[in-house]
């Protein structure tokens, strides 16, 4: 416990000496489950679903700690809406939907290129708490069902955080454009028979300000 308060003291000093900045996220993203449904069960191939990207918007803060001149520690709150589409049929359809509303607090570390305006790098880990998640099926735009998964999805996800960027430096305000990818970690099915695995994936990009403190 001392060490881990030491560990945390000395990362504030350090902190303290080089700044932090306010961040303002907002963005769009395209998210997944790569793992087809659990069909065998169904011999018509017609019937058999393609995973596919479905549009989501985010929005949330952050703040950034600069650890060096270079490196900087950042602390994300955001509310994502992932989920995925999977298209079925002879022609494609069909399209089932799972909407999976989260909050997310990705932990990253950044490392800048060059000081002043550069591009960047981002590496870290999300904990997601899940709000909501729900699923649809239309056929030709005709809705077929509608229904709330939320008790067959577990109310926690994992994922690792990779990303880059280019910030626009110019105090006290500077611009950044952000792309990152989250790679989910943990199985949030739960019971879920039709879904036995789902494990979130998505393409995330970050239109954001940083306000220098």
């Amino acid at each position: 416990m001392k060490r881990l308060l030491f560990i945390f003291m000395s990362i504030v000093f350090v902190c303290d000496a080089f700044g932090q900045q306010f961040k303002i996220i907002g963005g769009v993203n395209l998210s997944k489950y790569p793992h087809e449904p659990a069909l065998h069960w169904v011999l018509d191939a017609a019937l058999l679903h393609e995973p596919a990207y479905k549009p989501g918007l985010q929005g949330g803060i952050g703040i950034e700690f600069s650890l060096t001149k270079k490196i900087a520690l950042e602390i994300d709150c955001l509310y994502l809406q992932k989920g995925s589409h999977y298209v079925y049929g002879y022609k494609k359809e069909g399209n089932k939907k799972h909407i999976l509303n989260v909050i997310s607090f990705p932990i990253l570390i950044k490392f800048n290129f060059f000081q002043g305006s550069s591009p960047y790098v981002v590496y870290g880990y999300e904990y997601s708490i899940i709000l909501s998640h729900e699923y649809s099926d239309t056929m030709n735009g005709q809705l077929r069902e509608e229904q709330d998964v939320k008790n067959f999805t577990e109310n926690k996800d994992h994922a690792i955080v990779l990303g880059f960027g280019y910030e626009f430096r110019k105090k006290p305000i500077s611009f950044y454009i952000e792309g990152r990818y989250h790679q989910g970690l943990k199985n949030i099915s739960k019971g879920y028979e039709l879904y036995p695995i789902i494990k979130t994936q998505a393409l995330v990009l970050i239109l954001g300000l940083k306000i220098h403190l």
